[in-house]
C-alpha cells in the first residue's frame, strides 16, 4: 500500500473522558492538512455495523497512530486495544511508515508508567512537537547519510593518524635501541680508554724509577770521577816528592825503580780505574739512551691519550647531540600526543554528535521502531 493510498493520516486514540481535551488537538491536526479519525464522530455514522470492525478497518487504514497519553488513557481498555491493533497489523509489518506516536498532553502524565513494548516508541510532550512529528516531510535521510559519511571520512582520517602513529613508534624504538648501543659503545670506550690510561700511569712510574736510578748513578760517577782526580793529584804530588827526594838521596837509582814500580801500580790502578770510569760512563750512556727512549714512548702515550680524550670529546658531544635529538624528539612525541587526544576529543565530540543526531533521526523518522523481542 502506498503512502497516498491511505484514508486517514492520523488514527488518534484517547479515552473518551479526554474527549474535550483532544477535541483542541484535532483542530490543530486538521488546520495543518491532516487527516483525521475521530471515532466519537466517524462510528455515529455506521450505526448498526460492528463496532471493532469499524476500528479495525480504520486503524488498517490510518498512516500514524497518535496515542493521547493521560490518566484515563492508562486505565482505558479501547484504548490498549487500538494501539495492540496498530501493533500487530501495520507497525511490525511496516516499521518504517506505520508509526506509533504518543502525545503527553501533561508534564505530570510523563511519570505515568507506559507498557514495557510502548516505552520506546516517540513521545512528544507538546503539540507543536506533535504538528512538526506529523507533518515533516524533508530529506532528512539524505541528511543523516551525509552525516554517516562524514563520520566515515572522520574514522578513515583517524586509522590514517593510527598508522602514522603507529609507524612513528617503530621508528622511535629503533631509536632507542640506537640510542643503547651508542651508549654502550661510549662505556666500552671509556672502560679502554680508563684501562689504556692505567697502563700509562704505571709505564710514567717505572720511567721515574728508572730516572731516579739513572741519577743516583751519575752522582757515583761523579764521586768516583772526584776521587780519581784527587788521587791523581795526589800521585802527581808523591812522585815530585820522590824526586826531590831522590835527588838529594845517594840511593837515587834504587829509590828511582822502587818508584817506577809504585808508578807502574798506579798506572795499572789509573788504568783500572779509567775503566772501570768508562764502563760506569758507557752504561750512564746507556740509561740516557733508555730514558730517550722512554721519553719518546712516554711522548706517543701521552699522544695517543690526548687523541683518546679528544676521540671522547667528540664522542660526548655527538652523545649530547643525541641527547638533544631525544629531548626534541621527545617533545614531538609529546606534541604529537596531545594532537591525538585533541584528535580523539574532537572524533568523540562528533561521534556523539553523530550518535545525538542519528537518536533524534531514529525518534523522529523511524518512529523508534518496537524490537520485537521485547514483545
Amino acid at each position: 500500500m502506498s503512502l497516498s493510498s491511505y484514508k486517514y493520516d492520523i488514527f488518534l486514540s484517547y479515552a473518551n473522558k479526554d474527549m474535550i481535551k483532544v477535541d483542541f488537538v484535532t483542530e490543530e491536526l486538521k488546520s495543518n492538512k491532516l487527516s483525521v479519525f475521530e471515532a466519537h464522530n466517524t462510528l455515529q455514522k455506521k450505526i448498526g455495523h460492528s463496532f471493532i470492525e469499524s476500528l479495525q478497518e480504520a486503524i488498517i487504514n490510518s498512516k500514524d497512530f497518535v496515542l493521547v497519553w493521560t490518566k484515563n488513557a492508562v486505565s482505558s481498555d479501547w484504548v490498549k486495544k487500538e494501539y495492540e491493533t496498530f501493533i500487530n497489523k501495520c507497525n511490525i509489518s511496516d516499521r518504517e511508515n506505520r508509526r506509533i506516536i504518543i502525545y503527553v498532553t501533561k508534564e505530570e502524565d510523563i511519570k505515568l508508567l507506559l507498557p514495557p513494548f510502548l516505552a520506546d516508541y516517540q513521545s512528544c510532550k507538546s503539540l507543536k512537537d506533535l504538528v512538526y512529528c506529523l507533518t515533516y516531510t524533508e530529506d532528512i535521510k539524505s541528511h543523516f547519510e551525509k552525516k554517516e559519511r562524514e563520520k566515515q571520512k572522520l574514522i578513515e582520517k583517524v586509522n590514517i593518524k593510527n598508522k602514522e602513529i603507529d609507524k612513528f613508534q617503530v621508528t622511535l624504538s629503533s631509536l632507542k635501541e640506537e640510542q643503547t648501543r651508542f651508549e654502550r659503545s661510549i662505556a666500552k670506550r671509556d672502560e679502554i680508554i680508563s684501562i689504556q690510561r692505567s697502563k700509562i700511569n704505571e709505564f710514567i712510574n717505572k720511567i721515574e724509577i728508572k730516572k731516579e736510578t739513572i741519577l743516583q748513578l751519575n752522582d757515583k760517577i761523579d764521586t768516583e770521577r772526584n776521587e780519581c782526580i784527587s788521587l791523581n793529584r795526589l800521585l802527581q804530588k808523591k812522585e815530585n816528592e820522590l824526586k826531590e827526594h831522590l835527588l838529594k838521596s845517594d840511593d837515587y837509582e834504587k829509590k828511582n825503580k822502587d818508584l817506577k814500580e809504585n808508578y807502574n801500580k798506579v798506572k795499572v790502578n789509573e788504568t783500572k780505574l779509567n775503566s772501570r770510569i768508562n764502563k760506569l760512563i758507557d752504561e750512564s750512556n746507556d740509561l740516557s739512551r733508555l730514558l730517550e727512549k722512554n721519553n719518546d714512548i712516554l711522548k706517543e702515550q701521552q699522544n695517543k691519550i690526548t687523541k683518546c680524550e679528544k676521540k671522547n670529546q667528540e664522542l660526548n658531544k655527538k652523545y649530547d647531540r643525541e641527547i638533544i635529538n631525544k629531548t626534541k624528539l621527545n617533545n614531538r612525541i609529546y606534541s604529537l600526543n596531545q594532537k591525538i587526544k585533541d584528535k580523539n576529543r574532537d572524533y568523540k565530540k562528533k561521534s556523539f554528535s553523530i550518535q545525538l543526531i542519528n537518536y533524534i533521526h531514529i525518534n523522529s523518522i523511524y518512529t523508534f521502531n518496537i524490537q520485537y523481542i521485547y514483545y
